[in-house]
């Protein structure tokens, strides 16, 4: 089967990490995989993670550009190309395919509900949901249905975390730096509290985003220069190997589609803390995987997290390792996209 993987941009996220393994996998089981990049954001070290028999195409269009010449470019190149499905991964996409000059195609919708992507939906023929809470989420909003092929991670390729009576207690978010997504001054301020009730913990950010310097101000207005860190941007290979450096995982987001960074910790064997948010609630089986504590609420995160430096929580980490291996593998994503693709 002809594959095309069409994405905005291919930059580190989980989207783009999600699609590169998917492809990855695609290859590996006899498929001619395409991944076709429409703007002129493309991160060479994410390129690094593709199998050499996934096709890249780059259009590089100037990200926001209105020029009709790209959207011409974009249906040649899908011409050109002759896939015998087109896989759209940003519902916005469509809208901008001549559609008789495709075969068969599908779009992904990657995250919650978003009032300004309603106008897409009409535009969409065959739907993919990351989760049942997205599956719910467009139901109810656009009134599209969808089918529920949950996003994966390579989930035997991550180190084990090794529990250690170690100080300082070491606690990661992963994600984008966006505080009104991802939450991370509600951490912040549940790191504050922690430290004030007399643990002796330190808190690490990795990703990027537009509110670096935002979360820099919160981190020094709350005393934390020295407990609270961002990380930057770190590879998909780096976090295999060093997630399970950490002792806890903490996911505060206030909007969440899927959770992909749960499910990473989960098979690298640390333990999860993570808000109220169905699709959270969903990776972690409804609490049997993980600590649960109330969206938004700093005191309600300090209060799980205080619960995962005093409890033992080996018994629900081995719940969750076994979860992602049965639930999340990537390899059951790629898969279930290839049954999918059949019956378009």
């Amino acid at each position: 089967m002809k594959i095309c993987h069409v994405l905005w941009s291919f930059d580190y996220g989980g989207i783009e990490t999600m699609v590169a393994n998917i492809a990855n996998i695609q290859v590996s089981l006899g498929n001619k995989v395409t991944l076709l990049v429409i703007n002129d954001i493309f991160n060479e070290e994410m390129s690094a993670m593709l199998d050499p028999g996934v096709e890249v195409v780059r259009l590089d269009r100037p990200a926001g550009s209105r020029n009709p010449l790209h959207i011409i470019r974009l249906n040649a190149t899908l011409h050109r190309i002759g896939a015998d499905v087109t896989h759209f991964h940003h519902v916005n996409i469509a809208r901008y395919i001549f559609k008789p000059m495709i075969s068969k195609w599908c779009t992904t919708y990657h995250t919650t509900w978003r009032p300004e992507m309603a106008p897409y939906f009409k535009d969409n023929r065959r739907m993919f949901a990351i989760s049942h809470e997205v599956q719910r989420d467009i139901a109810e909003h656009a009134g599209v249905e969808s089918t529920v092929v949950v996003n994966g991670i390579l989930s035997q390729q991550y180190k084990h975390h090794e529990p250690l009576d170690k100080r300082p207690f070491r606690i990661l978010q992963l994600g984008r730096l966006n505080m009104a997504i991802k939450g991370q001054d509600i951490l912040i301020d549940a790191a504050e509290e922690l430290i004030k009730r007399g643990h002796d913990i330190e808190v690490s950010f990795i990703g990027q985003g537009s509110d670096e310097q935002a979360i820099r101000e919160h981190i020094k207005c709350k005393g934390l220069e020295n407990r609270a860190y961002l990380c930057g941007v770190c590879t998909q290979e780096y976090l295999k190997e060093h997630i399970a450096d950490y002792d806890l995982l903490v996911q505060p987001s206030r909007i969440e589609g899927f959770g992909l960074t749960v499910a990473e910790a989960m098979a690298a064997h640390v333990p999860v803390v993570v808000s109220n948010l169905n699709a959270l609630v969903e990776v972690v089986d409804g609490g049997r995987c993980g600590l649960i504590f109330e969206a938004g609420s700093s005191h309600s995160c300090a209060d799980a997290i205080e619960r995962a430096i005093k409890e033992d929580l080996s018994v629900m980490v081995a719940r969750g390792a076994e979860r992602v291996a049965a639930v999340y593998d990537v390899s059951a994503t790629a898969q279930a996209y290839l049954a999918e693709y059949e019956k378009l």
